[in-house]
């Protein structure tokens, strides 16, 4: 352990093998019981240390929204880790009684259900065998993990993306969701260290779709919330923070008339991320 506010020493001066230190010691204990966690990305953080994420599998399989995500400083110290991890996916049942030519129609079916594509219009790329814990995602069943086929079911005309999982054993559709973006656009405000009484902006520095501006916070507030946007969508099927897609808005270099600038500190506001 360590104290509260100081980073989590384990002997590790590499910030990747630092990460790789903290699953392997305390994986078990976020619920990663009879599986591994595999390095899945390696993000480098502004402070120069990295943001490692880890997918947890069972053998060879992953499982569907199991991940770790450790953040490291420069020097191989532990900020932290947030996991969201199966602890019974090793006891999925290994039985295959639908086979993959099969899952992939159903897949195919559910999708044009779901979209009103043609079916015939409808590519379904396999992507493999995944367990499926509801538990993962928020919704236990008492049924527990299964494991599945995944496939990602795709269209130009409508444009389609979906993920399925079918289940392995039943042939019913475990996981159903768009991977397109529904109106979740980005928008970043930026100012430059001058007191204001709102965090809000009437002119945003950088918009969806725009190009780098050349203001490092406001161009990485821009990237990093776009990828934690996409990776709610593409792990849990999430449309923006009220599942709605709500636009996503940041504010940076922000400071409140009352305090000093820069403002050291950050918080959500109900409608925006607010960066000191």
């Amino acid at each position: 352990g360590t104290d509260p506010g100081r980073p989590l020493d384990l002997g590790v001066d590499d910030p990747v093998g630092a990460a790789g230190a903290f699953a392997r010691r305390f994986g078990a204990g976020l619920g990663a019981t009879g599986t591994t966690l595999v390095p899945a990305s390696t993000t480098d953080r502004l402070d120069g240390g990295v943001a490692v994420r880890f997918r947890q599998q069972v053998g060879d399989i992953p499982v569907f929204g199991g991940l770790l995500s450790v953040q490291v400083d420069a020097d191989g110290g532990v900020l932290s880790g947030l996991a969201d991890l199966s602890a019974t996916a090793d006891e999925a049942p290994g039985t295959v009684a639908v086979p993959l030519a099969e899952a992939r129609a159903v897949a195919v079916a559910a999708t044009g259900r779901e979209t009103g594509a043609p079916t015939a219009a409808l590519r379904a790329t396999d992507q493999g065998q995944w367990i499926h814990d509801p538990a993962v995602l928020g919704d236990p069943s008492p049924f527990g993990p299964r494991l599945t086929w995944r496939f990602e079911v795709t269209a130009t005309t409508p444009p389609v993306r979906h993920v399925v999982l079918v289940d392995a054993a039943t042939g019913a559709v475990a996981v159903s969701f768009s991977q397109l973006e529904h109106g979740a656009e980005r928008e970043v405000c930026d100012f430059a260290n001058v007191a204001s009484a709102s965090a809000a902006c009437a002119s945003p520095a950088r918009t969806e779709g725009e190009a780098p501006v050349g203001q490092a916070e406001v161009d990485a507030a821009y990237d990093h919330s776009g990828a934690a946007r996409d990776w709610y969508l593409t792990t849990f099927g999430r449309d923006g923070v009220d599942d709605a897609g709500m636009p996503v808005r940041t504010s940076v270099r922000y400071c409140k008339t009352s305090t000093a600038c820069p403002y050291a500190n950050a918080y959500w506001d109900g409608t925006r991320s607010v960066f000191g």
